[in-house]
């Protein structure tokens, strides 16, 4: 697999999240979501966080939109092609995160989106625990 996304660099931008500003598009994706509850943001390194009752369990950096994933989920996302956040530590060590670009055709598909939103929350589950 290939590098990942360093989220400190502009994203490729993705679906309709491209011609969007950024709290429209923040807004369109609590519109999505919102059968998960109240979708909430908040700054977290550089992106934003995206948080309902249940914990955090994406990452919006510009108009991109990226899932937790875990073992259970990581092949969707490779199989689709998408990247995975990585950054550069202070030395050149490359860090990559467990967030995974969302493929933009599920920004059509709500149901499909809210699949794969419960599928990130599974993969944070075992972080929240850890806390």
């Amino acid at each position: 697999m290939g590098r990942g996304q360093d989220f400190r660099r502009a994203p490729e931008r993705v679906g309709a999240g491209s011609v969007l500003g950024e709290n429209e598009f923040r807004n369109y994706i609590a519109e999505l979501l919102a059968p998960l509850g109240t979708i909430s943001f908040r700054p977290m390194f550089g992106a934003i966080g995206v948080f309902c009752a249940r914990g955090m369990f994406g990452l919006i950096v510009e108009d991109t939109l990226y899932f937790k994933v875990g073992d259970q989920s990581r092949t969707d996302y490779e199989v689709a092609g998408m990247s995975q956040i990585t950054y550069e530590r202070t030395g050149g060590q490359e860090v990559a995160l467990p967030y995974f670009q969302v493929p933009s055709d599920l920004l059509d598909d709500p149901e499909q989106l809210l699949e794969w939103a419960e599928k990130a929350f599974a993969a944070a589950a075992p972080s929240r625990k850890a806390s």
